[in-house]
């Protein structure tokens, strides 16, 4: 893998990690992040492995968060969002484990 393509890797990995990023520029930077591993044949399992172990904690915290403010009435559209975007996110990082994506098959030849 060249510098650029390394660089241009670590940077998709920030931004798919950053939780401040909405859903959809998440879900971009893991997609390109992919095509890059499948092109260098690198196996991301155990990246998206410890992400998705960190969005499921996300998310299962939003959740309570939310059950939590809608028990005190205090539940608001943004606490309800940001609930259901994390578990998206989760959701769509599992959904891109299960279906055998050719950079995920184990048979990887380096590292990004």
């Amino acid at each position: 893998m060249n510098s650029l393509d390394k660089q241009r890797m670590e940077a998709l990995r920030d931004a798919w990690r950053n939780p401040k990023n909405d859903v959809e520029t998440q879900l971009r930077s893991c997609a390109e992040c992919l095509d890059l591993c499948e092109k260098y044949g690198v196996d991301l399992r155990e990246l998206l492995a410890t992400f998705l172990t960190e969005m499921v904690e996300i998310a299962m915290t939003r959740q309570r968060e939310a059950v939590a403010a809608l028990d005190t009435g205090e539940l608001t559209k943004e606490k309800l969002v940001k609930a259901s975007e994390a578990v998206t996110l989760a959701s769509k990082i599992l959904e891109t484990l299960m279906q055998g994506h050719t950079a995920l098959d184990g048979t990887s030849t380096g590292n990004p």
